[in-house]
């Protein structure tokens, strides 16, 4: 229960961090988060669903995965 309350308090702030960031810099932000029992959140900070798709050239792209790697596409 306690991993559950910490994983809620977590993405909610996430969430608000990459609100801020889009706020801030006129950023466009999409997030793709999965509990540990595979329940899937999303943020978007546009009114249309993040579609996946590779970035731009001069945009980044930063994969985290469940082991906390990190990998640029």
């Amino acid at each position: 229960m306690a991993r559950q309350v910490t994983f809620s308090k977590r993405r909610r702030c996430l969430f608000k961090k990459a609100h801020e960031l889009s706020t801030f810099c006129d950023a466009e932000i999409a997030l793709v988060v999965f509990s540990a029992t595979g329940k899937l959140f999303e943020y978007s900070s546009t009114s249309r669903s993040p579609q996946f798709q590779p970035p731009p050239s001069n945009h980044q792209l930063l994969c985290i995965t469940e082991n906390s790697s990190f990998y640029d596409f």
